[in-house]
């Protein structure tokens, strides 16, 4: 990049491009008036070689005044350290599942009547959001007035050099996993699976036919087929197509013809537009459109806005995932896909992982420790939650781990060593707070009695609840829940809940 413009464009575009399709409008948390495309001129440039770790600046020379205010930031530039994260996400909620199954449906029953061969159907994911002061690993970032759109998408629209263009489209997935022996398995199935390669060498004869409508005639070419490509969090089938541009053809020219990218939509291309507008029945935006770049060489480069999140100012989000259906899809296969895929945005977006887990894991420890159970392997622990959380198929999960010596009876330890088990539960994220968070809560005090002391297992995280069913037994009347306390008066906790409290702007709970 020499300077030139970079730009935007919304998926809404094919709708300009293609002016018989209806497409509805991508209007984010009931907004209105976001924009369809941008473009801005560059006169300068700040950029970074991650290759090469070079750092450079590039000016177009009309202004020298300018081009020496950037030399002295370019003098007094320094590259922030990349961080893990840079949004805490919450308050996910999904689109309805079955909503996305009955989708499918009805994409397999356009694909029986013969109308399409494959179509892209995607469903979104909302939230809010908070910026971090840390750094961010992301692909592409592109600021807005209405807000950000941050990307970490891997898939190139179309690139563009000296005459020469190439795209490449990504087609097959599979979620990775951290047994080596299980993820050479799945890469293994990737590559051999039969409707992957169908559907993959389908849209490779998209891209073909969309190249051939700007390129010489015989210069089309696939010179990388079904390469396998992975990533942090899934595999993917990538191949490279190319063609020399004609004369008489400009980049914008090559834009109208590929965009948007035959991987997000199906084949054949509008009239799966058509389609996937009927079915999702609201706007895109970013997701499936582009950003990139034209330079002033007339080098052109740009994306597809997959693993895209749109995050406007007042911290509300969205993104999208999608799955290709074919006529053997699997509804339930295919809504999956989209819960890897998002799980993978996530995990990129936020640095993802079990929160505070250090801790959770030093308290496990530590309670095997005081309880004479023979400590776990914190590699083991973490494949087996990792494991299940993928089975899932959720992205944000409460999880419970229960590590148990083998007891035939609650209560009693077999007198023979017994191997320990490990399970790991997975339960959902309240959508919202209950109602009793509004309300309030009518509570009452109770006496400590019977069992084993509380302060006995004082630190500890275990599953002996006789205090705690003693004491509902003799809860009074009329009481959501009481908070038991010992002979000096001490809160210990709750019979159902634990108790926390506020105090100088630090929490605080019974150990």
């Amino acid at each position: 990049f020499v300077g030139g413009w970079s730009f935007y464009l919304s998926y809404e575009l094919a709708g300009q491009i293609e002016p018989s399709l209806d497409l509805p409008r991508f209007a984010p948390a009931d907004r209105v008036g976001f924009p369809v495309a941008v473009a801005q001129y560059h006169a300068s440039a700040l950029i970074y070689d991650h290759l090469h770790h070079k750092t450079w600046l590039v000016h177009d020379g009309q202004s020298a005044d300018a081009a020496e205010s950037l030399r002295a930031c370019l003098r007094a530039f320094t590259l922030a350290p990349q961080a893990d994260a840079a949004l805490d996400i919450h308050a996910l909620q999904a689109d309805d599942p079955a909503r996305y199954r009955s989708g499918v449906q009805q994409v397999l029953a356009f694909l029986r009547a013969g109308d399409v061969f494959q179509a892209n159907l995607s469903r979104a994911w909302r939230f809010s959001a908070t910026q971090t002061d840390a750094g961010l690993r992301i692909l592409a970032w592109y600021r807005l007035p209405e807000g950000e759109i941050i990307s970490s998408s891997p898939e190139r629209l179309v690139d563009h050099r000296g005459g020469q263009v190439s795209t490449r489209p990504i087609a097959g997935t599979r979620r990775r996993d951290d047994d080596s022996v299980r993820d050479a398995a799945l890469m293994a199935e990737l590559r051999a699976h039969p409707k992957e390669r169908a559907e993959h060498v389908m849209l490779i004869d998209l891209e073909r036919n969309d190249l051939g409508r700007v390129c010489q005639p015989g210069s089309v070419c696939v010179d990388e087929l079904m390469v396998l490509e992975s990533f942090a969090h899934v595999h993917h089938l990538v191949s490279n197509v190319c063609g020399q541009l004609r004369p008489d053809q400009s980049v914008f020219d090559l834009l109208a013809a590929t965009f948007p990218g035959g991987t997000i939509t199906g084949c054949p291309k509008v009239r799966c537009m058509e389609i996937l507008a009927e079915l999702e029945q609201t706007g895109r935006g970013p997701y499936t459109g582009s950003v990139g770049y034209l330079s002033l060489d007339g080098r052109m480069d740009s994306n597809i806005l997959i693993r895209t999140v749109f995050l406007a100012k007042d911290g509300l989000g969205e993104f999208r995932t999608g799955a290709g259906i074919v006529a053997d899809s699997a509804p339930e296969r295919e809504c999956t896909e989209t819960e890897e895929k998002a799980r993978g945005l996530l995990m990129a977006l936020t640095g993802g992982g079990v929160a505070w887990w250090p801790e959770h894991f030093a308290r496990m420890s530590y309670t095997c420790c005081a309880l004479g159970l023979p400590l776990p392997d914190e590699i083991d622990v973490r494949t087996a939650i990792d494991s299940a959380v993928a089975q899932s198929g959720k992205t944000q999960a409460v999880i419970k781990l229960m590590y148990t010596a083998g007891s035939g009876q609650r209560g009693y330890l077999r007198a023979e060593p017994v191997e320990p088990t490990l399970a790991v539960l997975i339960g959902d994220v309240p959508a919202a707070a209950p109602e009793w968070s509004i309300q309030g809560l009518s509570v009452g005090l109770l006496k400590q009695s019977g069992g084993i002391p509380i302060p006995a297992l004082s630190g500890l995280k275990h599953l002996n609840r006789l205090p705690q069913v003693l004491a509902r037994a003799a809860w009074p009347e009329g009481v959501d829940e009481c908070l038991i306390h010992d002979e000096n008066g001490l809160i210990l906790g709750g019979t159902q809940s634990n108790f926390f409290w506020l105090e100088n702007g630090r929490w605080f709970t019974p150990p």
